[in-house]
């Protein structure tokens, strides 16, 4: 089963990811190759990180820095953990009222209202 998973998946203990495979495996049994192709679209569609371009960064709060991902999309910005993936924050495009760059790489996402600025350092974009 390993091989179906990347390796960032593999890494950790994920029963719970494995038993929801499995479930998710046994309900296309049977179907025909166009349907399991239609049902496999569907399912990456459903998920949050679908479309997304993500991009390591160096997320600073508190004087700290943590490695996260960022995630952008059409409708806005995903921040997510490094090593599970899994989504921290959330925003939408109407909830970032600026963004500022300056070199090397820094980056400064404004949310004015909707919370503390998001201080951003990476080398891949």
């Amino acid at each position: 089963m390993k091989h179906y998973f990347a390796p960032e998946m593999q890494k950790r203990d994920n029963n719970a990811t494995m038993t929801e495979f499995v479930s998710e495996y046994k309900k296309l049994v049977g179907l025909s190759e166009p349907e399991a192709k239609l049902a496999y679209v569907d399912v990456c569609r459903g998920l949050a990180s679908y479309g997304v371009t993500h991009f390591r960064v160096q997320l600073r709060q508190d004087g700290k820095s943590n490695e996260k991902i960022l995630g952008i999309s059409r409708n806005g910005i995903i921040i997510q953990d490094a090593e599970t993936r899994a989504i921290e924050k959330q925003y939408l495009l109407t909830q970032i009222k600026g963004f500022n760059s300056s070199p090397p790489q820094f980056y400064v996402i404004n949310l004015g209202e909707h919370g503390d600025p998001i201080n951003l350092i990476t080398s891949s974009g």
